[in-house]
């Protein structure tokens, strides 16, 4: 189910990670910090305002402290970790500029 990966890490917060019953073998978190150490792969998500309810996040701002991809961050995953992002990207919240 897992394609050979040895863990998958699904990590946001609470009002936008999928029903519990899509998550089984994942390990499901909220701190982005921790759930990024030794990570080989990243597959960040955008975020669809397009299609979102609002207050789903607090503000785009919000959700780039607490989720976003910077230079720092991205030091905690493994050393050769691939960032992946299906596009189009909204600079500055999914991954820093």
């Amino acid at each position: 189910r897992t394609l050979g990966a040895g863990e998958i890490r699904v990590c946001g917060p609470a009002s936008l990670l999928p029903d519990d019953d899509m998550l089984d073998g994942c390990v499901v978190g909220q701190d982005f910090d921790a759930m990024l150490e030794g990570a080989d792969a990243l597959m960040m998500l955008r975020l669809q305002r397009e299609r979102m309810e609002e207050g789903l996040v607090p503000s785009l701002e919000q959700y780039h402290a607490v989720y976003g991809l910077t230079r720092e961050r991205l030091a905690r995953a493994g050393r050769d970790a691939a960032v992946l992002h299906p596009g189009p990207i909204n600079r500055g919240v999914e991954i820093t500029d």
